[in-house]
């Protein structure tokens, strides 16, 4: 005992002991025994740490050498009393432990129950918020829409694109002549090369294989829109005027870059008329002999191209024309002009050609709405059908992110569903883009870095998994859109706590007297968690990029003069802002009455923050939280020591707000109505709600006070005036979302918010 005498040892045992530092009083009561062998003290003490104070049964190859030793030096009373202790812990050891362990199976068989219940709550939240989803994609009449197409062609030498189509049936009963009434046209695609507000198309007629080609009965050049919202619209081209003059051969001609979906013909007693196309390919002019252009085989494949103007004629319904315009359902089931481009994309990736017009996007996304459209057509729901799917496992993400940060699954539950009742979600998964996508890989790669952080001191399998699973998540982010590098500054920040983790559970095990191995072991382990990270968020994460351009080579490389612009128009996508004002498509919205969260122009001010109240909500727990946190480090407050204040206070703070802080980038640089605004932000900033409400339980003893005989909180109360405050912003904006010619300051703060 060089530096203390052993009344000095005891009384640090006892204060080490009392203190929890059972690890510490070991080594003490090791000490004693190897400075002063002869003393009782020193085993005595080490059968405490062993036992537990004589509580469990301790490792026998260790207890009973001790206590033989402590049985020489104790008197014989001393030694009977702990013999008799030790013989009991021996026969509970020995016993069945059912009846020990019915109290904890029952505990957990009711904790079973509960996450059964709350498992089934979260399935009953995704089947609702599919139902909104869908009830919310406008008319069911858009289905109908014509899915094939004709991508004419701009041919060199100034040619015309033209199509020639012979009338097959519908000839008049006197006097055996065909008699077209009209022309039309769906717009399948509009003309990306072209800034023109309209393109031509020609339509010129003859009534013989040996006839030229003529404008006239009403043939002639026809401007049609080249706006994106007329994609999907059927356009007349012409009315013919003759009464008595068959025309049974009509060549459509055009020098523009655009789709046709189809073609259909009407006759004069109002029913379409039945055809075959004769000829397609380039074209001196717009009119010319049919005989001369069919003697070229060159144009087999442009043919047969063609034909699909013709497949799909049963969707031309011939009852709604009136008025000499074609009406059809509502414009709530129609295309926005975002998604009119993306629709372009979809169709090129899966036929090969063309270019990819979603300039916000990379390649990977674009080609899971293709899967979608080749599988439901190039429809609303064909275009929508990925983003809700994706979205539907967001909020299961969201979900599970939130018990991992929280512990429990009722704050989880409220996480998923503050997320899709809070505007976003709803919106993204109605809208046919890849934000919705983006948003779901994003939180994927987050909610396994999570994983990582928590089993990143243990050294095993599982923690290589999260690190390598999120990093892969991570790569499928960046493969949707690049935006995803501003999230790389969140997931970096879990990481370097991960890493600061792993180090302070390594000095642990050296203060314990860790050998060599353990040493080795830490070594390893770190490196391999570094490589890992590099190999997957950086090299992975790029190859896979690359690859999901290169599996659509044509399109996305056609439209690039060199691999330098292609990467410069990957990069530009940043700060590209997705070209629509987003409003009609989701008018129908079943729920916006609810929280009046209607999509229309979020890239503007318009609920900015997402629904109104929530944004107050959660802008008011943010502050809270932080205020929480910052007070706990600045005062030393003994809570910030505790093992709970970290698990439960600290990781979720910090993984919500760096994650929050990152993504909010986004909304900053670019002003995109979901992933590049604040969707995905939302995410991690409704859940400061909970985080806030948490801590405010935890302080209602701690903050109570009297009004008369009344005991109030004093958290909750300000809680419910925040929620108060929030509800009356709400109502000055009612006026807003519904329309109303009404303005205030108030409302233009509440908008605003």
């Amino acid at each position: 005992m060089e530096n203390y005498t052993l009344s000095e040892a005891k009384k640090l045992f006892a204060s080490l002991y009392k203190d929890g530092k059972k690890e510490e009083a070991a080594l003490l009561a090791r000490e004693i025994m190897e400075k002063s062998p002869e003393a009782v003290s020193g085993y005595y003490y080490a059968l405490v740490v062993e036992t537990d104070n004589f509580k469990k049964p301790g490792d026998d190859k260790v207890v009973e050498p001790l206590f033989e030793k402590f049985s020489r030096l104790a008197d014989a009373s001393t030694a009977k009393k702990y013999a008799d202790k030790l013989d009991a812990l021996k026969k509970a050891k020995a016993e069945p432990k059912a009846k020990n362990t019915a109290p904890a199976d029952a505990e957990e068989a009711v904790a079973g129950r509960k996450s059964g219940v709350y498992g089934w709550l979260l399935a009953v939240l995704c089947v609702l918020f599919a139902a909104a989803s869908v009830l919310s994609m406008g008319s069911f009449k858009a289905f109908s829409a014509p899915s094939t197409y004709y991508q004419t062609t701009v041919w060199e030498k100034d040619h015309f694109d033209s199509i020639v189509y012979e009338l097959t049936l519908n000839r008049n009963a006197e006097n055996d002549k065909v008699l077209v009434d009209s022309v039309w046209l769906n717009i399948g695609g509009r003309n990306y090369d072209s800034e023109d507000s309209t393109v031509t198309v020609w339509v010129t007629t003859a009534t013989s294989l040996t006839a030229s080609f003529t404008s006239s009965y009403g043939g002639g050049s026809k401007n049609i829109s080249n706006a994106r919202s007329d994609v999907g619209s059927w356009v007349k081209l012409t009315n013919i005027t003759s009464s008595s003059d068959s025309r049974v051969y009509y060549m459509l001609s055009t020098k523009s870059e655009i789709k046709y979906n189809e073609v259909a013909f009407v006759d004069q007693a109002g029913k379409r008329i039945e055809a075959e196309v004769k000829y397609a390919g380039a074209n001196p002019k717009e009119t010319g002999v049919l005989g001369d252009l069919i003697k070229s085989e060159d144009y087999a494949a442009n043919k047969a191209a063609a034909a699909k103007t013709l497949d799909e004629q049963n969707k031309f319904d011939t009852a709604n024309i009136q008025d000499g315009r074609y009406v059809r359902e509502t414009y709530a089931g129609r295309l926005t002009e975002y998604e009119a481009d993306l629709l372009e994309s979809a169709r090129n990736i899966l036929s090969g050609q063309g270019s990819y017009t979603d300039v916000t996007s990379n390649a990977f996304g674009l080609q899971l709405i293709s899967l979608s459209v080749a599988i439901f057509g190039g429809n609303t729901f064909g275009l929508r059908f990925m983003p809700m799917l994706l979205t539907i496992g967001t909020i299961i993400l969201v979900y599970f992110l939130a018990k991992r940060l929280f512990s429990s699954d009722i704050a989880a539950l409220i996480a998923a569903f503050l997320y899709a009742v809070g505007g976003y979600a709803l919106s993204g998964a109605t809208l046919g883009s890849t934000g919705a996508i983006f948003i779901f890989f994003a939180l994927g790669a987050v909610y396994f870095m999570t994983g990582f952080y928590k089993s990143v001191a243990k050294q095993n399998n599982y923690a290589y998994t999260q690190l390598i699973l999120s990093g892969a998540f991570y790569a499928l982010a960046v493969s949707v859109k690049m935006q995803a590098l501003y999230l790389l500054v969140g997931l970096a920040v879990i990481f370097g706590f991960a890493m600061f983790r792993q180090f302070a559970a390594y000095r642990a095990r050296v203060a314990k007297g860790a050998n060599a191995e353990v040493r080795y072991a830490y070594e390893r382990s770190k490196n391999l968690y570094y490589m890992f990270a590099i190999l997957m968020f950086v090299l992975v994460a790029a190859i896979w990029t690359a690859l999901t351009f290169l599996f659509s080579w044509n399109v996305f490389f056609a439209g690039s003069s060199s691999a330098v612009s292609f990467i410069g128009k990957v990069f530009a996508s940043l700060t590209a802002e997705i070209p629509t004002s987003y409003s009609a498509h989701n008018s129908t919205n079943i729920l916006g009455w609810l929280v009046g969260y209607q999509a229309e122009k979020l890239s503007a001010g318009k609920f900015f923050f997402g629904n109104t109240v929530l944004s107050v909500l959660a802008l008011f727990s943010f502050i809270y939280s932080a205020v929480y946190v910052i007070y706990a480090y600045a005062f030393r407050s003994a809570e910030i020591r505790t093992a709970a204040f970290k698990n439960n206070v600290l990781v979720p703070f910090v993984v919500l707000t760096f994650c929050f802080m990152a993504t909010w980038l986004l909304s900053l640089i670019g002003g995109n109505a979901i992933a590049s605004g604040f969707a995905l932000p939302s995410v991690f900033y409704y859940m400061f709600i909970v985080l806030a409400a948490k801590l405010l339980a935890s302080q209602e003893t701690k903050t109570r006070y009297r009004v008369g005989k009344a005991e109030l909180n004093l958290t909750y109360t300000v809680y419910g005036v925040v929620v108060l405050l929030a509800l009356v912003a709400a109502v000055f904006a009612l006026p807003n979302v519904l329309e109303f010619d009404y303005n205030s300051p108030l409302l233009i703060a509440a908008i605003r918010w």
